[in-house]
């Protein structure tokens, strides 16, 4: 690492305050498309058997997280939100397909 590096690049871990509170502040800027993925996934799991299917929504913003994540300079952050996102807004349409477009 050079002598005046604040944070480890291999790791993320800060050597001085500068990269503490660097990290601090990157903390709070979390992916809320990636979030927002996956709380209308998870609610559109017990809606399709009403017949409201908010798993598109659901799905597209998994896919803006995806990439705001890919984007950003932390590959992980919010990656998972966004994959479990998309797997519960793809059940939710599955389901509401097989419930009420199949005989």
């Amino acid at each position: 690492m050079p002598v005046d590096a604040n944070i480890c690049s291999a790791c993320g871990i800060p050597f001085t305050i500068e990269g503490a509170s660097d990290i601090s502040g990157a903390a709070s800027d979390g992916n809320s498309m990636a979030s927002a993925s996956l709380l209308i996934g998870v609610i559109s799991l017990p809606l399709f058997i009403i017949g409201v299917i908010p798993g598109p929504i659901a799905i597209l913003l998994g896919v803006a997280g995806l990439r705001r994540a890919r984007r950003g300079g932390m590959k992980n952050r919010g990656r998972n939100l966004a994959i479990t996102g998309i797997l519960c807004g793809a059940v939710s349409v599955a389901g509401f397909f097989g419930r009420y477009l199949l005989p």
